[in-house]
């Protein structure tokens, strides 16, 4: 019996293994946030991003990424000084907004990653994006979980 859970951990273990493999080639890093947020939103998100940049949380980056910020906020402030908040952003101020997404998500969380899945069961795959820090952390709970599975106790059935 104990064999037969070895057997299956083993199994579990490297299709885990050949699935984080596959999900690392079929990964894209080209993907863009399309941004939602309201012309007040995204004065509001950028505002706090200028904050923490300004207390040092981003001095980690890279120093193309914290060029990138100095030329970004204000160019976004330029064109929420221009909007007007009771109406739908601008095509310009979306972009500049979704662009500032994306590199703040790439700045913070490593970028994202897409890849397909498919449901157990048929042939249809959809496409699922996540960042990379959330990939890393369900991957990382997914094996505790299994070496949890693995630890417990054989009890043997009353005879």
């Amino acid at each position: 019996m104990t064999q037969k859970l070895l057997i299956v951990a083993l199994v579990t273990a490297a299709m885990a293994l050949s699935t984080t493999a596959h999900a690392e080639r079929a990964a894209t890093t080209a993907v863009k946030v399309e941004s939602s947020k309201s012309v007040i939103e995204i004065r509001e998100y950028v505002e706090d991003v200028d904050r923490r940049f300004q207390k040092g949380r981003y001095d980690v980056a890279d120093k193309r990424d914290q060029k990138w910020l100095t030329q970004i906020i204000p160019a976004l402030r330029t064109e929420l000084d221009r909007a007007d908040v009771s109406r739908d952003p601008s095509p310009k101020l979306r972009e500049l907004a979704s662009e500032f997404e994306t590199g703040i998500i790439g700045i913070e969380e490593g970028g994202i990653v897409c890849r397909q899945e498919r449901k157990t069961g048929t042939r249809m795959s959809t496409q699922r994006c996540f960042t990379r820090k959330r990939l890393a952390d369900d991957t990382t709970k997914s094996q505790d979980q299994l070496r949890k599975l693995n630890r417990q106790p054989m009890v043997p059935i009353g005879r």
